[in-house]
């Protein structure tokens, strides 16, 4: 019996131990603690929390400090904590002088499976309600595609940023933008920019 009760308690100790552990290296018990401490890492930072936005078991969190704009990605791991993800975007410049800005980035869980484009950015025109973005992705038999999403309302709109994704059954790679519009409640345009190097890689991968 004591015996049992000594493998209980070393059991306990060494999942204490293992929890301090990841704590110190690497996890946080709060994705916002988190994305601190990978700011931390790269020496950004810290910067103001716009949103929190939840995928599966990952979380998005979006900021801005001294003029920049960043998406970092947090996911649940080892005993329930949060650590910093496979992949995020820091110190993006934000331009005043347009109504918008933007980026992107794809992630895939592992080498050999499709993944998820993570679009996000920063609105400088208050005005501006409904976002449309176009890239061009390529799939699994290196053809090229389009993809639209439509970014609006409050579950990708979050003050001045936004946050959204192109779910993909097939597509591996973003090969370029093709286009950004943005316009106000009304429909009418503010912003638009069409990219003309999308045509020519479409032209160029049709051969």
């Amino acid at each position: 019996m004591k015996k049992k009760k000594g493998i209980i308690i070393n059991l306990i100790i060494i999942a204490f131990s293992l929890l301090v552990y990841m704590t110190i290296t690497g996890g946080a018990f709060t994705s916002e603690k988190a994305h601190k401490k990978q700011e931390l890492t790269i020496n950004y930072g810290p910067s103001e929390i716009v949103a929190v936005v939840e995928k599966g078991t990952s979380r998005f969190i979006l900021g801005q400090f001294n003029g920049y704009y960043s998406c970092s990605m947090v996911e649940r791991g080892f005993l329930g904590l949060w650590y910093g993800g496979k992949k995020g975007m820091w110190g993006i410049k934000n331009d005043q002088d347009k109504p918008i800005n933007h980026n992107q980035f794809f992630v895939r869980p592992d080498d050999s499976s499709f993944g998820e484009v993570y679009v996000y950015g920063v609105i400088n025109d208050k005005s501006i309600k409904k976002i449309e973005i176009e890239l061009l992705l390529e799939d699994v038999d290196s053809k090229v595609q389009r993809e639209s999403i439509e970014i609006t309302g409050p579950d990708q709109i979050f003050g001045d940023m936004f946050f959204s994704t192109i779910e993909t059954n097939d597509m591996m790679y973003i090969v370029s933008e093709k286009r950004i519009a943005a316009s106000d409640q009304n429909g009418q345009l503010i912003y638009e920019d069409i990219y003309p190097n999308a045509s020519i890689v479409e032209e160029r991968l049709a051969k």
